[in-house]
């Protein structure tokens, strides 16, 4: 920089900038925002609306259910109940003795004991190969 620059700088007073930022373009920009928003919005609830009112048609209460034909499927009412249900009989069948077909005398042990019967017994080996 040369003197006469360092002159103009020194001379020039310090306050704040004379020229405002341009408002017109802030100001539409937020209108256009608001209006879109607006639009959005009502979009939105006609589209919910639309899908209550379709939901609400294809509601089936529990006295038609009830009156579906024998042969239509069923739902499980409590899918939780039904599992915890499979997996005590299960539990049951592996634990304990009884019979699968007291006629024919084919009966279930407990899977330990089972374990136990074919380690001392051992397993069938093919012969010849």
């Amino acid at each position: 920089m040369d003197n006469r620059q360092q002159a103009n700088h020194s001379n020039q007073p310090t306050s704040h900038e004379v020229r405002d930022v341009p408002t017109k373009p802030i100001v539409f920009t937020l209108i256009g925002l608001g209006i879109f928003l607006a639009i959005v919005m009502v979009v939105f609830a006609l589209w919910f609306r639309a899908e209550e009112a379709r939901r609400a048609a294809l509601d089936v209460t529990t006295e038609q259910v009830n009156q579906l034909p024998e042969n239509a499927p069923r739902l499980q009412s409590d899918p939780a109940a039904d599992l915890e249900a499979l997996r005590a009989h299960e539990r049951e069948m592996l634990t304990t003795y009884g019979w699968v077909d007291k006629d024919a005398g084919i009966g279930h042990i407990p899977i330990d004991r089972a374990i136990d019967l074919a380690l001392e017994q051992g397993y069938p080996v093919r012969k010849g190969q």
